[in-house]
């Protein structure tokens, strides 16, 4: 048998668990595209008319991947302001590269790469191009999934779309344990800022042990569904009877 890559495994991941949900996205941001993007290819197979936007910092990336990604592609980072961000790339893997240092790697380089705030970006995209013309009912976007994998800055991401994630239904987000410099953010501060703007923690999926990392599907509380959720840190505690503590 073929092994299955591991944005492939995130990809069935998703689906299945969005499908559980009872949600279909009609517009992906796909931020941190990699050399690898096999998850994309698999949701536009189980979901035809999706649009994707897809955002890569790797200029050698970005290049090569122009041409035949499917869907919008970008030369930038995302992050939590506008202009240009020195952005480390690794020697040997360039899926691991990063806007902050990687102090595990003494062979890193380091090029100066335009960065944007995802709600500056948005506001330039004409809506009415896509498949999914507006007017929708509940927003412009129409139902919305974010995707962040980039390697330690997707909590500046989160925070550069403040205005965009009012729209924003779903989320799956890289989230690493042991982050490999401190200037990574972390998996508390990262969930509790998502909790504290709204969002739920459905499940973790695609565990890779090797590297400390996790994804994890945060939803908005009108699609979490506790029959499907994996996180106990997502259930209410409530007193059953005195000195009892339980979950609902």
């Amino acid at each position: 048998m073929a092994r299955i890559g591991v944005s492939k495994r995130s990809g069935f991941a998703v689906f299945n668990v969005l499908k559980a949900l009872g949600f279909e996205p009609e517009l992906v941001i796909h931020v941190g595209v990699g050399c690898h993007y096999e998850e994309i290819p698999l949701m536009i197979e189980h979901w035809p008319d999706v649009e994707v936007i897809g955002f890569e910092a790797h200029p050698d990336t970005a290049k090569s991947q122009q041409e035949h990604y499917p869907g919008t592609l970008h030369h930038m980072a995302i992050t939590d302001h506008d202009g240009e961000i020195d952005f480390h790339l690794k020697r040997n893997h360039a899926d691991g590269s990063s806007i902050y240092p990687i102090v595990t790697d003494n062979q890193s380089k380091t090029r100066v790469v335009p960065c944007a705030k995802l709600d500056t970006v948005l506001e330039t995209v004409d809506m009415s191009q896509m498949k999914h013309a507006p007017p929708y009912k509940k927003s412009p976007y129409g139902n919305v999934l974010l995707w962040l994998d980039i390697e330690g800055g997707e909590l500046k991401a989160l925070k550069g779309a403040a205005n965009f994630l009012v729209w924003v239904d779903a989320i799956n987000i890289e989230m690493t344990s042991n982050p490999p410099s401190p200037e990574w953010c972390d998996m508390i501060t990262t969930h509790r800022w998502l909790v504290m703007n709204g969002y739920k923690r459905q499940t973790a999926h695609s565990n890779r042990t090797w590297a400390g990392q996790v994804d994890a599907i945060y939803v908005r509380p009108e699609l979490w569904k506790a029959e499907f959720c994996t996180c106990p840190c997502s259930f209410e505690p409530v007193y059953h009877s005195p000195g009892t503590l339980g979950f609902d």
